[in-house]
């Protein structure tokens, strides 16, 4: 778990455990149920949570995927930027590789090389191109063609 999740399951418990503790105060025990079925609802729910998030944008797995993906966005976690651009994306945010630049110093390294030593997050690469300045239509529309076709 990182991040935002590691929150959201963090405040799940403990509004869990504010519930039980509350209802057996006034004892109450129908509180203390629901506040059992919160608990249980998080520790079910976020595992499968987190997973599902992770496959809308798959990571990178090694240079020569990342040289051949047509769009590859270099990004840094918490960034709102990053944030408004997958939103922007929808869907479609998964046909581009998504790399984290605090994980993987060498494309830390080539997102500065492509922004003269500024570091933007998000930084967008299209067909080998820095997408300067960023369009989120104009992504969405590249990503789009990348998509395959569904039959109807």
């Amino acid at each position: 778990m990182r991040g935002r999740t590691v929150l959201i399951y963090v405040l799940g418990v403990a509004v869990g455990v504010l519930l039980i503790v509350a209802a057996i105060q006034r004892r109450e025990f129908s509180d203390a149920i629901v506040g059992v079925l919160v608990l249980g609802v998080v520790a079910l729910v976020t595992p499968y949570g987190i997973r599902w998030i992770e496959g809308l944008f798959p990571r990178v797995r090694d240079a020569a995927e990342l040289s051949a993906a047509p769009v590859v966005v270099y990004y840094a976690p918490f960034s709102p930027e990053t944030d408004k651009l997958r939103l922007a994306l929808g869907r479609y945010g998964k046909y581009a590789r998504w790399v984290n630049v605090w994980r993987d110093p060498a494309s830390s390294r080539r997102a500065r090389e492509l922004t003269d030593g500024r570091e933007v997050s998000p930084t967008v690469v299209v067909d080998g191109e820095l997408m300067e300045p960023l369009d989120p239509l104009e992504l969405k529309e590249r990503l789009r063609e990348l998509a395959p076709t569904r039959k109807r």
